[in-house]
């Protein structure tokens, strides 16, 4: 495959700039003055989809300027690294990595050195909007992120970002969009939405991929908390150490697990009182201290109601008799 941006720069020789004429520098300054970000106006005859090498190259931290257009902007890591900011924070991205935004986000993107590059996928509202919809079953995150977009929704998303992945590489993608953009054999506008939903989908298999992976990372270091806190831990203690609120903390517990965060802890607190009635001599009273109960008669109710026989009794028959376990299998 042609490397991709010997590829793109002879295709852009082909097209007119990304920036319309009203967008010259004296015009750009004049915006950056009074709103603090200058508008991006694509040429009337812009192509529902475009691609091309980002601008400025080079990112300066004391002369960029913001910018805002009324399309969605796909901005991929092809090589190298690049800084995306907004007014309120700033996403470093590495090779690999890809950020849509939303239109009318206010942001600067700059690469980091000569040798980086990134390439930006352009796609006007109304093909993306065809694309999506046709998709939007297949995944809640890019769909929900359309919809708000059209309902003007206060609280959507500027941008969702795909960490780079292993397993999915989006090269192939972008040459195929190229090459029906240069070639623009019979019916090509529907190959590249055919070729723009390939793309799409891949993003979504990376973000899926990703969140299971960081789902079931949290779950573990959850899971790990609680069982190495059994006295103190609560949502609210759980909330303060991995920085998530109780509601999304339950909820994800819920989620990973099938069971409630009382439930994981009670057969958490079960789990250690039957090692301590396996394995050492403590009296009842002391492991209901140890593991956080009031009282022995509550952890003799307790463990009673869920394994069907008193503490003392399994003690007795736990080490009395190793294999009682292996023959019993509520325990």
């Amino acid at each position: 495959m042609e490397d991709l941006i010997q590829k793109i720069h002879t295709f852009q020789q082909t097209r007119p700039c990304v920036f319309s004429p009203k967008n010259t520098p004296d015009v750009i300054h004049a915006q950056v003055e009074s709103n603090g970000y200058f508008t991006i106006l694509p040429p009337k005859n812009r192509p529902l989809v475009d691609v091309c090498i980002h601008w400025p190259p080079i990112f300066d931290p004391n002369g960029y300027y913001y910018h805002r257009h009324n399309f969605f902007e796909l901005a991929y890591v092809y090589r190298g690294s690049c800084i995306n900011l907004m007014p309120e924070s700033r996403l470093y991205m590495k090779q690999g990595d890809l950020i849509l935004f939303n239109p009318n986000v206010t942001h600067a993107v700059g690469t980091l050195s000569e040798r980086d590059c990134v390439i930006n996928i352009i796609i006007q509202k109304d093909i993306f909007k065809q694309t999506i919809l046709s998709m939007q079953k297949s995944n809640d995150l890019i769909s929900g992120f359309l919809f708000n977009y059209i309902c003007d929704n206060q609280k959507m998303l500027d941008y969702i970002y795909f960490p780079s992945s292993p397993d999915y590489s989006v090269d192939l993608y972008i040459d195929n969009l190229l090459n029906e953009l240069i070639l623009q054999r019979p019916y090509y506008e529907s190959m590249i939405q055919s070729s723009l939903i390939s793309l799409i989908a891949v993003l979504m298999c990376i973000h899926d991929s990703t969140h299971q992976h960081q789902g079931k990372q949290l779950m573990s270091s959850i899971i790990t908390y609680i069982n190495s806190n059994l006295t103190t831990v609560s949502l609210e203690e759980l909330s303060e150490k991995f920085h998530y609120s109780e509601s999304y903390i339950s909820r994800k517990i819920q989620e990973y697990t099938g069971k409630s965060f009382s439930k994981i802890l009670q057969e958490s607190k079960l789990e250690q009182i039957k090692r301590y009635l396996e394995t050492s001599s403590i009296s009842i009273e002391n492991i209901a201290h140890l593991i956080g109960y009031n009282d022995a008669s509550y952890l003799h109710q307790v463990f009673k109601k869920h394994y069907g026989v008193s503490p003392a009794a399994y003690r007795k028959n736990v080490q009395s008799n190793p294999d009682f376990k292996k023959y019993h299998r509520d325990f």
